[in-house]
């Protein structure tokens, strides 16, 4: 009976915490990545630099990255790592700091806005080609948050035969690039959209368990919901990668997975609260025909 809760001689519970510390620590990973492209793009697109209000939108990705892992943090130890008791004893400071995480969570989400307007920013330009915009046009886009300053030395390296002109942040691009930038900008909004909602039908579902008021009515209803948003998410996913941006489709990929994990979590932790209000239902049936006699 033993051998069936372990696997290679490990138990299946200790392999499942690994397996889902592995994953959360390829997000932290990920957000050291998007930290160092979040300082590049933004010595481009705010060249005049940026006051700490503008902190999450020049930085939304690094932002968004690091208050989600802190959120996804919360969910593990709500769903898995604390008893309900030690879980009621703290609940006002996983409050706090879930608030702030979501705080920064919107602020970057309106930063994925922001970004997507500034690629509808552009305009058909009389630009023939990128040497006859040296002066006027301080870079040019290569790609999503992908610029490079635009001299005399280097601009016949791009290649393009239609240009577009954002004045505002003195930016040019072809219009294969600015076609690519549309949809990969429009896919984080939809992508980070999403996300919110998940949480928002995760934290129901949190509250509820604990409430011990998670009846089957709503616990169908929270589904069908999330059914729907995670196929989004797949769908933006799957989008990512047949764009060609792979960075995009493994950092998707990673945190469907990472919430896949706090998913199963909050099944077993619903399986045993039922399991405990079934129990103790039976003992307090037990109790009242004791008295009975």
């Amino acid at each position: 009976m033993g051998h069936k809760n372990t696997l290679w001689g490990v138990k299946k519970e200790r392999l499942f915490q690994g397996f889902k510390y592995l994953v959360y620590s390829f997000i932290l990973v990920n957000f050291f990545y998007f930290l160092r492209e979040d300082y590049l793009a933004s010595t481009h697109t705010y060249r005049d630099g940026f006051n700490w209000t503008q902190l999450a939108e020049a930085f939304s990705q690094s932002t968004d990255t690091l208050a989600w892992w802190i959120l996804l943090m919360l969910f593990e130890l709500q769903t898995w790592t604390l008893n309900d008791e030690k879980l009621d004893r703290i609940k006002g400071m996983i409050s706090a700091v879930g608030a702030v995480a979501y705080g920064f969570i919107i602020i970057a989400f309106l930063g994925y806005v922001e970004r997507m307007l500034m690629t509808y920013g552009f305009s058909a330009s009389s630009f023939t080609d990128a040497c006859s915009a040296v002066g006027q046009v301080l870079s040019v886009a290569m790609d999503m948050d992908d610029y490079i300053d635009l001299t005399a030395a280097n601009c016949a390296s791009f290649e393009g035969t239609r240009w577009f002109v954002n004045e505002t942040v003195g930016m040019m691009a072809n219009d294969e690039v600015l076609t690519r930038m549309h949809r990969l900008s429009a896919t984080d909004v939809l992508n980070a959209g999403a996300w919110l909602l998940i949480v928002v039908v995760l934290e129901v579902d949190v509250w509820l368990t604990l409430k011990r008021e998670l009846t089957d009515f709503f616990y169908r209803i929270n589904t069908a919901v999330k059914m729907v948003l995670y196929g989004t998410l797949i769908v933006c996913c799957l989008y990512w990668a047949g764009m060609g941006d792979l960075v995009g489709f493994w950092d998707a990929f990673v945190w469907i997975v990472a919430f896949f994990l706090i998913e199963l979590n909050l099944f077993k932790w619903q399986e045993e609260e039922e399991a405990d209000m079934e129990r103790e239902a039976m003992e307090d049936a037990i109790a009242k025909t004791g008295d009975s006699f």
